[in-house]
Formats: structure tokens, C-alpha cells, sequence
């Protein structure tokens, strides 16, 4: 902090080390590929949330399900009631197989972005240590 005051580094638009930069960047990229992994994990277990295999996914076994994998995050709620409501397109208090599909097309969306966003990061990284100042 004092070295950076002294040396005029203090700015916080000055242009970060590269070390500083790449180290950002990969653990963003960790960070995707950990979420990526999850979202294939529930994809891989989607079939599970409809527990009495009665064709209908009511709030209470998508709870359960959320719940037991730490899944609410994926799609934006902190409830049961709220990924319901988003995707219970015909009102009707739970998720039908085509509902159903329309969530697994979300988790597909997001996964598809984030591996997005790691090839990118990935590219821009190899770009840095290559063509930068700093060979590996």
C-alpha cells in the first residue's frame, strides 16, 4: 500500500501486473467450470425432481431436490414457489413435462454461456502469457 503511494501506483485505473491479471482471470475461469460442472450434475439428475414419477413436478419435490443439490442459484430464486412460478407457464401449481423442458433449456442456455465465456477467458489468456511480456 505505502510502496504503491510512494512509487505513484496508487490510481486505480493504473494498469494492473500482468501476474495480477492472468491470476483474475483464471480464477474466474475455475469459477465458471465449477458452476459448469454443477449445471451438467443437475441436468444429469433432472429426471430425479419428479420423486412419485406421476409426470408432474410439484413445489414440494422441487424443493426437495433443490435443496438436496444446492441447485436455487441456478435459476435465480431461494424457493420452491419462485422457480415454479417462473416456469408454470399454464398456471396450474406445478411443473409438466413440457415446463420441464423449457427449465432443462435454461440450465442448457446457462452452461452454454459460461462454457462461452471459459474458451474466451482461455483465449484471452493465452494471447497475454504468448504475445505479452511474460513467457511460460
Amino acid at each position: 500500500e505505502h510502496y504503491a503511494e510512494v512509487m505513484g501506483l496508487d490510481d486505480s485505473n493504473a494498469p494492473r501486473p500482468l501476474f495480477e491479471a492472468i491470476l483474475d482471470r483464471t480464477l474466474k475461469i475455475v469459477g465458471w467450470t465449477k458452476e459448469v460442472d454443477h449445471i451438467m450434475d443437475i441436468e444429469g439428475k433432472m429426471d430425479q425432481m419428479d420423486a412419485d414419477g406421476d409426470g408432474k413436478v410439484t413445489k414440494v419435490e422441487l424443493n426437495d431436490f433443490l435443496a438436496r443439490e444446492g441447485a436455487y442459484e441456478l435459476f435465480d430464486a431461494t424457493e420452491a414457489a419462485e422457480v415454479v412460478k417462473k416456469f408454470d407457464k399454464n398456471d396450474n401449481g406445478y411443473l409438466d413435462m413440457e415446463e420441464m423442458r423449457e427449465l432443462k433449456q435454461v440450465l442448457q442456455k446457462r452452461r452454454e454461456e459460461l462454457q462461452g465465456r471459459i474458451e474466451a477467458a482461455k483465449q484471452a489468456e493465452e494471447k497475454t502469457t504468448n504475445g505479452g511480456s511474460m513467457r511460460m
